[in-house]
């Protein structure tokens, strides 16, 4: 990740992510015709509120 951000975008295509920073701080995921997986299970959320902005178009996000 980028700071503990993530920002991913795919298009008629397929995107697998484990995210290893120690904290996650959000970011935004897009998928048009196509699929992204984000693994959350190997970092942490911080105090308060966290926003992932997730877009899907004929895609998936899981």
């Amino acid at each position: 990740g980028l700071n503990g951000r993530i920002e991913r975008k795919v298009v008629f295509g397929g995107s697998e992510n484990i995210f290893l920073d120690p904290v996650f701080e959000g970011g935004s995921i897009e998928a048009f015709f196509g699929g992204i997986v984000l693994d959350l299970r190997k970092t942490t959320l911080p105090e308060g509120e966290t926003h992932l902005r997730v877009d899907a178009v004929f895609g998936g996000v899981t």
